[in-house]
């Protein structure tokens, strides 16, 4: 059975119409002072979610300097054995807030100020809210040093774009960085799931072969449980 890439098609068609959008180009510069080379993309499925941000790759390496990535103002601070781990949210005046996660320290007066609210709240976990006044920052100063706190397997920058007023996730890929990626995926399968159940239950696994046409299944697909 021939089988056309709808999933994919559709993942495309979403991007191409948020790309009509008209994000700002280079009003956001690069967060690090190494060319940005991925880890992991927007929207990559993950076990339970869809990836929501960035990962940029730190040359398997921690302690290297993090910018702001514009002006504005640490909005939020938030310290996690999970998740973001050490995380800096930065609220900018054209309406969009930058998150940088799996950080180690934070730049020194910041850092300050947490470690007195840990103690002040007597917890190593704690989430911080921050008014405009307090933490302002310029593009390109240092706010952290990069790390592998939280939810990491290895040292990368989580770097995301967010409505600030919806705190909706966008695709920073779509705001004009430089991004040094350019070998396209391969499909190597797709995965068949009962309506309804996705986290349920086992996929059914049907290998692909890329052709002229693109790509088909090795075999026919074909269901005893359902709709799919």
């Amino acid at each position: 059975m021939k089988f056309t890439t709808v999933f994919t098609g559709c993942m495309l068609a979403a991007q191409l119409l948020r790309a009509q959008e008209q994000y700002p180009r280079g009003y956001f510069r690069n967060p690090l002072d190494i060319p940005i080379t991925l880890a992991g993309n927007f929207a990559e499925c993950r076990p339970n979610h869809f990836h929501t941000g960035l990962d940029l790759k730190t040359n398997e390496r921690e302690n290297l300097n993090v910018y702001a990535a514009a002006d504005g103002y640490v909005s939020r601070v938030s310290i996690s054995h999970s998740g973001y781990g050490n995380a800096v949210y930065i609220t900018h005046p054209n309406g969009y807030t930058t998150l940088y996660g799996h950080l180690n320290d934070f730049f020194p007066a910041l850092q300050q100020y947490v470690v007195s609210q840990q103690y002040a709240k007597e917890t190593w976990n704690i989430d911080l809210n921050m008014n405009a006044g307090q933490f302002p920052v310029k593009k390109g100063q240092l706010i952290a040093l990069s790390g592998t706190t939280g939810g990491s397997t290895g040292p990368h920058v989580h770097f995301e774009i967010r409505d600030s007023k919806t705190e909706h996730v966008l695709n920073a890929a779509l705001f004009g960085f430089a991004i040094n990626d350019n070998i396209p995926p391969v499909a190597g399968s797709i995965a068949v799931y009962r309506e309804g159940s996705v986290y349920e239950q086992n996929a059914q696994l049907y290998p692909l072969k890329k052709g002229a046409d693109g790509y088909s299944t090795l075999k026919p697909l074909t269901t005893t449980a359902g709709k799919i």
